[in-house]
């Protein structure tokens, strides 16, 4: 086997570098899906996401995901870190409409 060539296939990588790379993408899509969420509470004191509902959405869309692609792509949809910045700077917003908007309304 070339070193440089593409892997096409998983599984000529062999069981237990196939587990070790599954474990990593666990953990790396557990740890997002379930850190976005807090962070997001956070910034929203407590009134934001709920992890309990992100896990569902991220489950139900993978679910649809598999759907769609015919379970021909192995893939798992959670959160992304990337909104998290622009999102913490528009919760804290007190101008325009959101101005005199407090958290319980």
């Amino acid at each position: 086997m070339d070193n440089n060539a593409p892997i096409r296939d998983a599984r000529s990588l062999g069981v237990p570098k196939m587990l070790i790379l599954g474990l990593q993408h666990m953990f790396a899509m557990f740890g997002a899906t379930i850190l976005v969420p807090i962070l997001v509470n956070g910034y929203f004191h407590g009134e934001g996401l709920s992890v309990q509902v992100t896990l569902f959405c991220a489950g139900v869309g993978t679910l649809f995901f598999h759907l769609c692609s015919k379970l021909k792509v192995p893939a798992f949809l959670g959160s992304s870190f990337a909104f998290l910045g622009g999102f913490s700077t528009v919760a804290e917003l007190n101008t325009g409409i959101f101005e005199g908007m407090s958290y319980g309304e």
